[in-house]
């Protein structure tokens, strides 16, 4: 009876062992679980934050694309504004030598009128 009763202390003592293994691995599982779980929320967190910066940086550069249309529009009518102006300044500078050529033929034909008094 005594070697019965020292094996059911032997087997409640294992037992109470195996009970405390568990609950130390359960523990320690536990904390994986949570430590995993928080790396998913970090993780999650990365990604949404990066996603956000790509959409930024899109809607950046679409903006950039745009004001850049907006400005290869404004060079090409400054340069048509620029070509009208060149060629009228080219007609007034025909007119202009016309004209400087005709006073100086006055300015000699009154200086011939002059001096023939």
């Amino acid at each position: 009876m005594q070697n019965t009763f020292l094996k059911s202390l032997f087997l409640k003592d294992a037992c109470e062992d195996r009970r405390l293994q568990f609950e130390h691995k359960q523990g320690k599982m536990r904390e994986q679980v949570l430590k995993f779980e928080k790396f998913i929320q970090e993780n999650d967190a990365k990604r949404q934050r990066a996603e956000m910066k790509i959409k930024q940086e899109k809607q950046l550069f679409n903006d950039k694309v745009k004001e850049l249309q907006v400005l290869a529009d404004k060079i090409q009518k400054l340069e048509m504004e620029q070509n009208i102006l060149i060629n009228e300044l080219g007609n007034f500078k025909i007119f202009f030598n016309f004209r400087k050529l005709h006073f100086k033929l006055l300015y000699q034909e009154r200086r011939a009128d002059i001096s023939f008094f």
